[in-house]
């Protein structure tokens, strides 16, 4: 009888299943979906701004390669234009209904609105820097353009309250661009100082030579998102009331 192969002596049978995620080629596929990949970097944006999410830290945080993120996504694009329309669903969602006072309603736009940029600074961030450039969305056939839907709604708001059209959309940019502005910063950013840390800053200047700065300096560092908030939107509906 003829002796057996060298290479069939030692080969080892491959254990059935599916190799461990260190092991496999693309990872852990099975969680993949695109609604989950967007809810995924809507989380992220809890603490860094959504143009600086890239598909290779998407990728990390699934336990995949990248190739399987364009699979379900597309392309860069796509993905960012999938999250500002599900943020702008969500705003939808939150957005109470119109009730004929053009102030009232601002006021309750603008408080709704903060609460969530609040909730995902990075997307607020996002906000600030584009503009109004994402307001349409690339949606597949049957879905819904929630920017469009969102910035109709508001238009309406200022129309009904008497604006006339380009009163209305310098109105849309200034509430926009306040209410981004008053997003809290990405928590723990490196290098960032605290509030009690300016104070200290401001308390040891010379009084002979910065003057001004030390007066006011103390009471700067002292404020708060909520009290700015408030006095800078009252400032804004003023404005906007001096023009009708």
């Amino acid at each position: 009888m003829s002796k057996a192969s060298p290479a069939k002596e030692t080969a080892v049978a491959r254990p059935r299943g599916r190799p461990p995620k260190a092991a496999a080629a693309i990872g852990n596929e099975a969680d993949l979906s695109r609604s989950a990949i967007i809810d995924k970097v809507l989380e992220l944006t809890k603490t860094e701004p959504l143009q600086d999410i890239s598909i290779t830290l998407i990728a990390r945080e699934f336990g995949v390669v990248p190739g399987l993120i364009y699979y379900y996504i597309g392309n860069r694009d796509k993905l960012v234009s999938g999250v500002m329309n599900h943020f702008y669903e969500s705003r939808m969602r939150h957005m109470p209904p119109l009730s004929g006072d053009w102030r009232a309603d601002i006021e309750d736009l603008a408080r709704s609105n903060l609460k969530l940029t609040s909730k995902y600074p990075g997307v607020a961030q996002y906000i600030a820097s584009r503009g109004p450039y994402r307001l349409f969305q690339m949606v597949g056939e049957g879905e819904t353009d929630y920017g469009m839907v969102y910035f109709d709604h508001v238009s309406a708001l200022f129309l009904q309250g008497g604006f006339t059209p380009q009163q209305a959309a310098l109105a849309y940019r200034l509430v926009a661009q306040f209410v981004s502005s008053c997003s809290p910063a990405r928590p723990g950013l490196a290098g960032s100082p605290t509030q009690d840390e300016i104070k200290a800053r401001f308390e040891e200047l010379d009084e002979e030579r910065y003057p001004s700065a030390k007066s006011v300096g103390v009471p700067f560092a002292s404020l708060k998102t909520k009290d700015m908030f408030e006095a800078g939107l009252q400032l804004l509906l003023d404005g906007f009331e001096a023009w009708l």
